[in-house]
């Protein structure tokens, strides 16, 4: 009786929480046993406490020796033979076997068949599944000694080769089984590698060390390295492909040679002069060889034999022939032409050029006119065959003759000739200026290839004639006598004397303008300083509050009246007006004079003489005298003058 309400308590306690324990407060599942009672009364039962525990979960699953079964049931025991099944089936060596029902009995365990050789070492196979090998202390290697002895390639609708190794040649493929190089990468995308390395970034290129290592780096400063910008050295052979178009060699050098070449002077094109050197970059012909061995042209072509020289014929064509019989060649014996400079050896012996010619010219000549004998009248011509003189360079212009020249030919001293000139060059250059020129009219110029006098002499700088003849001195000027002969003399005023007219009265009034007084002076061109005097005379009753200013000056108007105004002439320079002043008292009759000098200056620029003429007015007046007067001013009075002198 007590056992049954003890259940009950324990039925009654699992019901309240949905789950049963028995022999448990702490069930684990839907119905929990406890078989030994060992369990905890909270918590999760050690593994050791479950191993006599029996559970059902609410997922339907049955543990036994578990409170966690993972199958529908999970049986758990430290020990084996956990599991007994008695349906008189059981057996020694049986194995439980299920039939298409899933109800299981225990059979006898069939023959044993050999197993499948999946060894991915000794037939080709399929993975189910993740491999990995685990080395250890021990190394994974693959051998082989093909072309694509190891590859990995896509199947599927677009197969194609992803890795391949190729055993043989040392080299490995990426996206080809036929790898050209120790690494081979193909792609049919642009970025098929990619290197992450810390050294990448945008433009950068893969740049190995001195070691080998690569990096990312930026790309250096473009070098053009094309042969046709820039001079360079072949890494290889190069071939220019043609096609239909043609490649063709241009130059448009002016000067220089050399401007093709192959290693210097084996092979030389002089692109200005259309020549070809072969052993040399400076051809003199149309095709120059050099070498410094015989034999250094070979021309096999058939003609070729022993002791044959090169001949052409009439279109220029080469071939070898058999020399001809032995010509006399002597200049001596006959006329010929030099195949190459001669020497000829004199020793103590002397070569003299002897003629018996009584007429003619050019008796012996070198290039024609280029040295010229003429042995009847004993002349030498140079640049003519006809010499007029002992030595003649013959007609026309532009010719030289050098005393002195520098190996440079910048310093040439000698004579020279131009139209209707003789020239004298000293310390000039080949096309310089001479120093004097001679022409046929017997002038002759320093300093100018054009003389327009018997002796013009032109400079940039002053003093570029000096005469020594004991007469020089300070200050002198080169005076010539009634001969024509020159010396130096101390210089004579040049003086210019004006013409007095009969004057002009001057009225005791103001007025502005100036008015012609019958006197003149006439000037060379020039500056000149004109000086005035004059008699002042006045006429009339003057207080002593009186006076009058007057001034006076030159004008260049073509007056012809006394009193006629005249404006000031634009030639008269500071000092422009010769003034003066007369003032009272006085009274008519008292013969009271006085006596008023000045000077103007007068620059005539016109180029030949021009005459002025004398006008007095623009007055300052005080006061009012009814017929007073200055009579005459500029008139004749023997006091009166008008001169001029040069200044410069």
């Amino acid at each position: 009786m007590k056992k049954i309400i003890m259940l009950s308590g324990v039925l009654f306690s699992g019901l309240a929480f949905s789950q049963i324990g028995v022999n448990t407060p702490n069930p684990q599942g839907t119905f929990h046993v406890d078989g030994a009672k060992d369990n905890a009364s909270t918590g999760v039962p050690t593994i050791a406490q479950q191993a006599n525990d029996f559970v059902v979960l609410n997922n339907g699953n049955v543990g036994v020796g578990t409170v966690a079964p993972t199958n529908k049931l999970d049986i758990r025991s430290t020990t084996n033979g956990a599991l007994k099944i008695v349906d008189g089936t059981q057996g020694a060596n049986k194995i439980l076997t299920s039939d298409e029902n899933g109800v299981a009995t225990w059979k006898d365990f069939p023959a044993p068949v050999a197993p499948a050789d999946t060894n991915i070492y000794n037939s080709n196979g399929t993975l189910t599944g993740d491999r990995i090998v685990t080395q250890a202390t021990r190394r994974l290697a693959f051998e082989g000694n093909s072309t694509n002895a190891f590859a990995i390639n896509r199947t599927g609708a677009n197969p194609a080769p992803v890795l391949s190794v190729d055993t043989q040649n040392v080299r490995i493929g990426i996206g080809t089984n036929n790898p050209t190089n120790l690494l081979d990468i193909r792609s049919t995308t642009n970025g098929a590698l990619k290197i992450v390395d810390g050294t990448q970034g945008n433009a950068r290129v893969l740049t190995s060390d001195a070691a080998g290592v690569a990096t990312w780096k930026d790309l250096p400063a473009s070098v053009d390295t094309s042969i046709y910008n820039t001079n360079g050295t072949l890494t290889g052979a190069r071939t220019v492909a043609q096609g239909t178009n043609s490649l063709a060699f241009t130059s448009t050098a002016t000067t220089g040679t050399n401007h093709f070449s192959v290693d210097g002077s084996t092979f030389s094109v002089d692109a200005v002069n259309n020549r070809v050197g072969l052993g040399t970059t400076a051809p003199t012909n149309v095709l120059d060889i050099r070498s410094t061995t015989n034999g250094a042209l070979k021309i096999a072509d058939g003609t070729q034999g022993n002791a044959r020289v090169l001949t052409s014929d009439a279109n220029g064509v080469a071939t070898w022939k058999d020399l001809p019989a032995s010509v006399d060649t002597s200049i001596y014996n006959t006329n010929g032409t030099l195949t190459g400079a001669r020497t000829v050896a004199q020793g103590t012996n002397s070569l003299a050029f002897t003629s018996t010619a009584t007429t003619g010219t050019n008796h012996f000549s070198v290039d024609g006119s280029t040295f010229s004998v003429d042995a009847v009248t004993n002349r030498v011509g140079i640049g003519t065959t006809t010499p007029k003189n002992m030595l003649d360079l013959g007609s026309g212009n532009g010719k030289k003759l050098a005393l002195w020249n520098s190996a440079a030919g910048d310093d040439f001293y000698g004579l020279g000739n131009a139209a209707n000139v003789l020239q004298l060059f000293a310390g000039a250059t080949e096309a310089g200026n001479p120093l004097m020129t001679l022409n046929k009219n017997g002038r002759v110029g320093i300093g100018t290839t054009a003389p327009t006098n018997v002796l013009d002499v032109r400079s940039t700088t002053n003093g570029a004639v000096k005469i020594v003849d004991g007469t020089q001195g300070a200050n002198k000027i080169l005076t010539s006598d009634a001969n024509g002969v020159a010396t130096w003399q101390r210089a004579a005023s040049n003086v210019t004397v004006g013409t007095l007219g009969s004057g002009y009265d001057v009225p005791f009034t103001k007025f502005s303008d100036f008015r012609y007084t019958g006197s003149t002076i006439t000037l060379p061109p020039g500056k000149w300083m004109v000086t005035i005097s004059l008699l002042v005379y006045p006429g009339g009753n003057l207080t002593v509050d009186d006076w009058i200013f007057v001034r006076s000056t030159f004008s260049d108007a073509n007056l012809t009246t006394i009193g006629q105004t005249g404006v000031q002439s634009n030639d008269v320079v500071r000092p422009t007006l010769m003034s003066f002043q007369l003032a009272g008292p006085y009274k008519g009759g008292q013969n009271k004079y006085n006596v008023a000098t000045g000077s103007v200056q007068i620059n005539n620029t016109s180029g030949a003489d021009k005459t002025y003429r004398y006008v007095v007015g623009a007055t300052e007046v005080s006061g009012t005298v009814t017929g007073a007067k200055i009579s005459q001013v500029g008139g004749s009075w023997s006091e009166n003058a008008i001169y001029a002198i040069a200044v410069n």
